[in-house]
């Protein structure tokens, strides 16, 4: 009996080690490996330091250095085993900005992945008139 369960625990082990810890996520009823807590963090760094590089055309240094205080917004939008499009964006003051990852989001080969970055202007709130809706504000007395 005591050898059964050896066994048993040396087979869970083995396992654990060949399936990992990696979690899984569901998509369209497919279950795909999902990155891992370090993975992702490692996609911050990443985006980070493209930021850092690109930062005289697309971000001021104050911009730069306020991204690196705050942590950003990540979604992922699998359709592989770590594959698929990763978004990590930061909401500035004026604007939004995003990094997007598309293809092996876990892979150290960068030619396995396409690198994207958006700049967005943040656009004034629009003004519901529908009967209950936000009214136009009060015009402003001179």
């Amino acid at each position: 009996m005591k050898s059964f369960f050896a066994r048993f625990a040396a087979m869970c082990l083995v396992g654990a080690a060949c399936c990992g810890c990696r979690s899984h996520v569901e998509v369209d009823g497919k279950s795909y490996a999902a990155l891992t807590d370090d993975e992702m963090r490692e996609l911050v760094v990443m985006a980070r330091a493209t930021m850092a590089k690109n930062s005289p055309s697309h971000a001021s240094k104050a911009e730069v250095a306020e991204m690196r205080r705050i942590e950003p917004d990540i979604k992922i939008r699998y359709y592989g085993n770590c594959i698929g499009e990763a978004v990590v964006s930061w909401e500035l003051e004026d604007r939004r900005i995003e990094i997007v990852y598309d293809g092996v989001l876990n892979s150290t080969d960068p030619s396995e992945r396409d690198i994207f970055l958006r700049v967005m202007k943040k656009q004034p709130p629009m003004l519901d008139f529908r009967p209950g809706r936000q009214q136009a504000p009060p015009p402003r007395k001179p």
